[in-house]
């Protein structure tokens, strides 16, 4: 997929027609030359587009092969020094070259894959038919492998590779199987990483404590996106229902900031509390151009941010350590780094930002101030207006067009002049480039699996899907044993999944099974689930949890004029279905 840059001399699209990028004028505005015109025309952002490509199909992370990945993280390593925002010459790929011991060209080749797609995968080696996970050695010798490493080679007194090797040998002669090579082992072992080979012998602490993601000292923001924080807060501010307007609670909001200009990069509001989930969604928001989201909400105002982050810093809460977003990192080339413990102040600057929402909140119809002390006579509940939806375009609208314009103490200039001075100033590193894919960023932030193909399709958490798609992998084998396909699905609709086509190198969307069956969510289901195991009614018959889903559904109609748990939950839920 062709990769669109807004720097001067790139080529873009504009309504059909090429042309090439002359000057950068604003956030919003580029000088463009198109063909067949004597004089550049001043053109909007958003009316420019890549320039169709006739390449193949980019390589997709969920295909490679384990070995491969690993050699491509060995290349992003080698060329991560020359992807700053200057521009690099001859002489930083030779002092790279004679450091690494590889050849000029061959790390110019990975530098222009790199800058072509974006991804840790482009960086991958180009083999035919390299599967993820694909191995040439049988699964029952693996089993040995694996074994011997686990219980043998990971311990506190751990035995030498030659020792591992020796003991694995025997084993696999008295099973009958020929023995793996030195050089096969050796991999095995690379691809345990650091942290889990400390967590075996030393203990998870000691692990976190060296390989946990925080860095000694914090690193301070050198540009627009070098670093940015994100965490979660519930907000001061009860909502309602859109109804019959009665209180359903107090949402969250799981924000990230860039801490170069103070601008807000991206946001998520919700009745759920803080999970993977709302993390992914948050970085979409951030990490896309946002004039389709700003027409969402009924914005009237520029948000002139968007783009891939530096190095992303969260605190050490589970929804942040988990593999889905470690894996996203490593395939966007972003920089994971977690809170240092003891070093509340390394995330100071998304704090003040939550408590400057907050103050503002305190202002709204609702309020539930800071605690009981503030609050004393004010009835929250009985003050409250604004449904989820309108507090998400008050909130929007104030971060827009008055926190983004206001001076900013520190600063001493608004956030929006700050971002646009590092951008566009003297020494601005440029617009950021857009995401190319936003169907491949959209699915890497959703949960994966690994599912066999049946008759009756793809089955998970007891819940089918099928299309005609399926049909070529129906039963399929690797080695004797049912072949497994990565599966993804989006937990706010899990009335479709998304199964990645091993010879298309793509995702495609497949359906329930049985399509009549209504659309819902992750949580809908486990309620369901609960409602049966409560009952001692069988949890693994898809026809039996739906009609479980049914009876919740009958009686949260009676119930949410009664229950405020329910009213919330009912409104949570219609938000998913939008979405």
């Amino acid at each position: 997929m062709a990769k669109l840059s807004y720097q001067p001399g790139s080529e873009v699209f504009a309504n059909g027609t090429k042309g090439t990028i002359e000057k950068v004028l604003d956030t919003d505005r580029l000088l463009v030359h198109l063909e067949g015109t004597k004089e550049p025309k001043v053109l909007q952002r958003t009316d420019l587009s890549a320039v169709p490509d006739n390449e193949p199909k980019r390589q997709v992370r969920d295909a490679i092969a384990h070995e491969d990945l690993k050699e491509a993280e060995n290349r992003f390593t080698i060329i991560k020094p020359l992807l700053g925002q200057r521009v690099k010459g001859r002489d930083d790929l030779e002092k790279v070259a004679e450091e690494t011991g590889y050849s000029v060209p061959t790390i110019y080749r990975w530098l222009s894959d790199y800058k072509d797609n974006g991804t840790l995968s482009s960086l991958a080696p180009k083999r035919k038919g390299s599967q993820r996970g694909q191995r040439r050695t049988k699964p029952e010798i693996e089993a040995i492998v694996e074994d011997r490493i686990q219980n043998d080679f990971l311990k506190r007194q751990r035995i030498k590779k030659t020792e591992l090797h020796r003991l694995i040998a025997n084993d696999c002669k008295s099973a009958g199987y020929p023995a793996p090579g030195y050089a096969t082992i050796c991999r095995r072992i690379d691809e345990v990483s650091e942290f889990e080979k400390m967590k075996k012998r030393r203990g998870p602490k000691q692990a976190s404590e060296r390989y946990g993601g925080a860095p000694d000292t914090y690193e301070e923001a050198q540009f627009p996106l070098s670093v940015v924080q994100i965490d979660h807060t519930q907000l001061n501010i009860m909502v309602v229902n859109s109804e019959d307007r009665v209180v359903i609670g107090r949402p969250w909001i799981t924000l990230a900031i860039d801490v170069y200009s103070r601008m807000i990069t991206g946001l998520y509001l919700s009745l759920d509390a803080p999970s993977a989930n709302s993390v992914g969604l948050c970085l979409t928001n951030s990490i896309l151009e946002k004039e389709g989201y700003l027409q969402s909400v009924n914005v009237d105002g520029k948000w002139p941010v968007w783009g891939l982050m530096h190095i992303l810093h969260c605190d050490n809460a589970k929804e942040f350590r988990g593999k889905m977003l470690q894996e996203f990192c490593k395939e966007w080339g972003i920089t994971l780094q977690w809170r240092a413990v003891g070093k509340p102040e390394w995330g100071a600057h998304i704090e003040r930002m939550n408590g400057t929402l907050k103050s503002f909140l305190d202002n709204l119809d609702g309020t539930t101030f800071r605690g009981p002390q503030d609050r004393r006579e004010y009835d929250s509940e009985a003050k409250a207006t604004f449904t989820l939806d309108e507090l998400e375009t008050i909130l929007v609208t104030h971060i827009v067009n008055v926190y983004h314009q206001k001076v900013h103490k520190t600063l001493k200039m608004p956030p929006i002049k700050a971002w646009n001075n590092g951008i566009l100033g003297d020494h601005g590193c440029g617009l950021p480039e857009p995401v190319s894919d936003e169907k491949k960023l959209r699915l890497e932030l959703l949960p994966m699996t690994e599912r066999t193909i049946q008759r009756n399709g793809i089955s998970w958490d007891n819940i089918n899907y099928f299309d005609n798609c399926l049909r070529p992998w129906i039963k399929s084998k690797d080695r004797g044993k049912a072949r497994k396909f990565l599966v993804r699905r989006d937990p706010r609709n899990i009335s479709c999944v998304y199964f990645f086509d091993p010879k298309l190198k793509e995702y495609i969307k497949v359906p329930y099974r049985n399509k009549v069956r209504p659309v819902i969510s992750l949580w809908d289901l486990r309620a369901a689930k609960k409602r049966l195991e409560d009952s001692n009614r069988e949890t693994n018959n898809e026809d039996i949890i739906f009609r479980a889903h049914e009876e919740i559904e009958r009686l949260k109609e009676v119930a949410s004029k009664d229950t405020k748990k329910a009213r919330k939950t009912a409104e949570q839920r219609k938000r998913d279905k939008r979405s």
